[in-house]
């Protein structure tokens, strides 16, 4: 067994390339975070957008809606049709 080579630890490292590598990670995440938060208030404004004219849309619709009751009871009170009919079946 004494003659079999010297071999070096798995995991000595370099000092200069675990800083390296320390500060890659570190500018990875700054960036990351920039963009992520970037990104939410990106997405909060959207969301904020959308539902503002869902909102607006909705109004339009209940407005539509109404005016729409209001002409058909207005069509069902001045509607003969079923009165003509029985008075033709009874002729």
């Amino acid at each position: 067994m004494a003659n079999l080579p010297r071999t070096s630890p798995v995991f000595e490292t370099d000092k200069k390339t675990l800083t390296n590598l320390l500060e890659t990670i570190r500018e990875k995440v700054k960036s990351s975070f920039f963009s992520e938060a970037l990104l939410q208030k990106i997405l909060s404004k959207v969301r904020v957008f959308t539902l503002r004219i869902e909102n607006r849309i909705s109004g339009w619709l209940e407005s539509l809606r109404a005016r729409a009751k209001k002409n058909n009871t207005d069509k069902v009170k001045d509607d003969q049709y079923w009165e003509k009919l029985e008075e033709k079946k009874k002729e």
